[in-house]
């Protein structure tokens, strides 16, 4: 509860901390620049994610997500995405609308198809399927 309070924070690094499920104060923190949950247990997150809109550095590998809200697509700033190593079957619809990421990591997941939106990625320099 009481990270939800840090409203000014720019960067949270909670990597390997046996999370089970997204931090629901984080969602607060919408001057979050940098968001590090890497190597967690978390299988979901909500549409409020997309409540961190000027999020540019996203890690989310090492988890057990099985989806991706639709609000992925309103983090229009976002730069880097990792989403390596979860149990991904889909990416949402809006995922083209991230037109700004330069680096996506999304291998070692259960992909069976990309969404065509994906094009819309012009900016990609690095691509990790």
């Amino acid at each position: 509860e009481e990270l939800g309070l840090l409203v000014e924070l720019k960067a949270l690094n909670l990597s390997y901390n046996k999370l089970s499920s997204f931090p629901s104060p984080v969602y607060n923190l919408k001057q979050l620049r940098s968001l590090n949950l890497r190597g967690n247990a978390i299988t979901s997150i909500s549409e409020d994610f997309g409540n961190l809109m000027h999020l540019e550095v996203l890690d989310l590998s090492d988890n057990a997500l099985m989806s991706l809200p639709d609000s992925l697509g309103k983090l229009t700033e976002l730069r880097k995405l990792s989403l390596s190593n979860n149990q991904l079957a889909h990416l949402p619809s809006t995922f083209g609308e991230l037109k700004l990421i330069t680096e996506l990591e999304i291998i070692h997941n259960n992909l069976e198809d990309l969404p065509p939106s994906i094009n819309n990625m012009t900016g990609l320099t690095s691509l990790d399927l």
